[in-house]
């Protein structure tokens, strides 16, 4: 008998995080899941655990990553290609879920045949999980695509439960090409796409939180092959929201400039000024900002270059330029 739900996680040298991970779903109170496990090439002992754990229960699948191109994106679709769920759950291998998280997801979109996916909000931890813990993806005022524009996460990709063929037919599939950003490109385009779903008020997962030079987060700003690549990123949501013809007023078009000026003081932070200055004239190029815009986002890069401290009053003038015009989410 299929499952109803697979539950889908790319690894890759996590063992000890891996089974905090394992034993979540181990301890879900809904039982017709199935776990597809990705591995990525792993050296750790990553394999011969989870090869043990298939033995014991047979819901847990374990894959060993085909090709030679490797990546978050690729080992999620190759995943998805191999479950058999109508639901599907991506989880990255440091999360965990709650032991409810399964049941209520399955249930709600078994009672609401016509969303594509819905969406929870989690918690947020470092080594032990707090119940109490800061919240994650949690609701707050705006549309979701204005929050994904401003950095203000709406949804991640541990928070959805997604119907299978929604997701593979409406959706697309993860780009492969992308090696950060991957699930905002993805929400971006799902909204683009008109995709139904509710939003959600109880937390049900918990995100591990912890800035080390390899997690994701500290490299699409320290990495510079990741700010490259983000360009795609900007460029890719551009289209979907141009062709859905969600792109049409200054205040969305502003937000979207806020992650080419997020992007280019990033540049500036590493180093490369001629490159940040570059990435910010892209967003005057396409006609995302005034040129009066563009110039003050100049003499702020320009106060990174020169290492300013801002006064007081010029921080405040900064930030306040900043939210009005939605271009980052924070000084």
């Amino acid at each position: 008998m299929a499952p109803a739900v697979s539950v889908i996680i790319p690894t890759k040298n996590r063992h000890g995080l891996l089974e905090e991970t394992m034993n979540s779903i181990l301890g879900q109170s809904f039982q017709a899941w199935e776990a597809v496990v990705v591995d990525d090439g792993s050296n750790d002992g990553t394999l011969a655990y989870l090869d043990a754990l298939a033995k014991e229960d047979p819901r847990v699948r374990p894959l060993r990553r085909e090709g030679e191109k490797g990546g978050a994106p690729v080992c999620r679709n190759q995943g998805f290609r191999a479950s058999l769920g109508r639901y599907v759950v991506f989880l990255d291998s440091d999360d965990l879920l709650a032991p409810w998280c399964l049941e209520q997801r399955v249930a709600l979109m078994d009672r609401n045949q016509d969303l594509d996916f819905s969406t929870w909000p989690g918690k947020i931890f470092s080594e032990t999980v707090d119940p109490n813990g800061p919240p994650f993806n949690h609701w707050t005022a705006g549309a979701d695509l204005d929050r994904l524009l401003t950095r203000d996460w709406a949804m991640s990709t541990p928070s959805q439960i997604w119907r299978r063929n929604s997701f593979e037919s409406t959706v697309g599939l993860w780009d492969e090409r992308l090696l950060s950003w991957q699930d905002v490109e993805l929400h971006v385009r799902a909204i683009a796409k008109g995709c139904r779903y509710l939003r959600m008020t109880d937390y049900d997962f918990y995100v591990r939180w912890h800035d080390t030079s390899e997690r994701i987060n500290v490299r699409q700003t320290s990495n510079t092959t990741h700010l490259e690549r983000a360009l795609l990123v900007f460029e890719l949501m551009e289209t979907h929201m141009q062709e859905a013809g969600l792109l049409s007023s200054w205040a969305r078009k502003h937000r979207l400039a806020g992650l080419y000026l997020f992007n280019a003081e990033s540049w500036m932070a590493n180093g490369e000024y001629r490159k940040a200055f570059s990435v910010w004239k892209l967003a005057l190029n396409k006609g995302l900002v005034f040129r009066r815009t563009h110039l003050f986002g100049i003499l702020l890069l320009l106060g990174g270059l020169l290492h300013l401290t801002p006064r007081p009053f010029v921080r405040t003038l900064a930030a306040s330029w900043k939210w009005k015009f939605r271009l980052v989410k924070d000084w």
